[in-house]
């Protein structure tokens, strides 16, 4: 189990967000679900670009 001790590998396995603060930027791809299919638009978006103008909620979860 060295590798759990490893600096580089527990500082990746602690959060460096605190709750309510700002969130890492990150870049995803747009679909289109309009017609009960998922479909690729071209288009990203940009968490900042989102955050600027709004408040933003992160729900991460799991579906198992």
């Amino acid at each position: 189990m060295a590798e759990r001790r490893d600096p580089a590998n527990q500082d990746m396995a602690t959060p460096d967000v605190e709750p309510g603060g700002p969130a890492f930027d990150f870049e995803r791809p747009v679909f289109d679900f309009s017609d009960g299919t998922r479909r690729a638009t071209g288009e990203r978006m940009r968490l900042s670009d989102v955050a600027a103008d709004r408040p933003v909620a992160l729900v991460f979860g799991s579906y198992t």
